[in-house]
């Protein structure tokens, strides 16, 4: 074919020679073989329907050289050789495709996961396209990826498939917990950036169900990707809460409750919504020593002034936003401040939660909300 021709063409007898000694013959120069068009892929590469070798890109080496090196060409070799940019030519077209070699793209990146990381970390579709998390031990006996190993993936994310991450989605790539588990990529679910949180304000997150991504080289190539908005929110009054939202619709209750109705988007984050003071509450109950200092450190995050502007990051405290704010058990009376009382708003002993829906919200710091 003209494809074929136009490749041929371009090939010195050196290079075709080069090629052969790496298993690749081409028709034409003395390699025997079909007729014009044809391509054949010799020992120790086998051609297949399903089977596709790949070449990668010098940084993708260190990536595939373990799980997927029976499926990759010898990248040193090939360099050595000086065949690199032919086979990489190949490979974009047609008769690339004859020969079963293609270059690492988004969707064939996405088909190597398994062999990059661990075979049981393979993406298990849950709740709302979710993962699961998993514990992380770097370099450990089980296979798991290093931190250099991991950012170098998301490094390749954003080269091979920098306008959507949908391909990878449910695989564990992020770390959370103080680097000790990678949460799954999960498009809008409970994730927000991990920078600069106080430690009353990661108990608060932690007590709404919210996961903070750890920062360090992982987070950095993560973040670089222009698409991670989507799955890691920012560290803003929206970002909290609606990653607490997220973590409420996995909620068995609130599952329930939308999947009873029709819902609109909207309706199903009310419904979830409601659950978030709920858990606030129910996590207060559990550590009440802490919850004090953790409800006030929320409150006074949530309250800034900055948030209720449109130009804030993930967007404005308002509508359904604002509702969640002023339901949420960290407000507290004048009786409350004056009597050390905990943030959840405790009346002076009856221990009824008060839930603030008023026109104007007052915070303990001051900070005064028009509703």
């Amino acid at each position: 074919g003209s494809t074929m021709s136009n490749m041929l063409s371009m090939m010195s007898p050196e290079e075709a020679e080069q090629l052969a000694s790496l298993g690749i013959n081409m028709p034409g120069f003395g390699g025997g073989g079909g007729g014009d068009g044809d391509a054949v892929l010799k020992s120790p590469l086998k051609t297949s329907s399903v089977t596709h070798y790949f070449i990668p890109h010098e940084s993708e080496v260190a990536l595939l050289c373990k799980g997927a090196a029976s499926v990759m060409l010898d990248y040193e070799a090939c360099a050595a050789a000086g065949v690199m940019a032919t086979l990489t030519a190949i490979a974009a077209g047609a008769t690339g495709r004859a020969l079963n070699l293609r270059k690492v793209d988004g969707d064939a990146l996405a088909a190597l996961m398994p062999r990059i990381l661990p075979s049981e970390w393979r993406a298990k579709r849950g709740l709302g396209g979710a993962g699961r998390a998993v514990v992380w031990k770097p370099g450990s006996i089980e296979g798991h990826p290093t931190a250099e190993t991991l950012a170098l993936l998301w490094s390749r994310f954003a080269a091979v498939s920098p306008d959507s991450l949908t391909r990878f989605e449910g695989w564990p790539l992020l770390p959370v917990d103080g680097g000790a588990v990678l949460a799954p990529l999960t498009p809008h679910g409970p994730l927000v950036r991990g920078e600069g949180w106080s430690e009353n304000m990661c108990a608060a997150l932690t007590s709404l169900g919210v996961r903070r991504l750890e920062e360090g080289d992982v987070a950095a190539a993560a973040v670089a990707h222009r698409m991670l908005g989507n799955y890691v929110r920012p560290a803003s009054a929206a970002g909290v809460l609606d990653s607490a939202v997220a973590a409420a619709a996995t909620d068995t209750k609130s599952a329930a409750a939308v999947a009873a109705k029709d819902a609109s988007p909207d309706e199903r984050w009310r419904v979830a919504s409601r659950e978030v003071p709920r858990r606030l509450d129910a996590a207060a109950t559990e550590g009440a020593a802490t919850a004090t200092a953790a409800h006030r450190a929320l409150r006074s995050f949530l309250l800034q002034r900055r948030w209720f502007a449109s130009s804030a990051p993930g967007g404005c405290v308002e509508g359904a936003r604002l509702d969640l704010l002023r339901a949420l058990p960290v407000f507290e009376t004048h009786g409350d401040i004056s009597s050390g009382g905990g943030g959840g708003g405790d009346t002076d002993g009856g221990g009824a939660k008060e839930v603030i829906g008023a026109k104007e919200v007052i915070g303990g710091d001051g900070v005064v909300m028009e509703g």
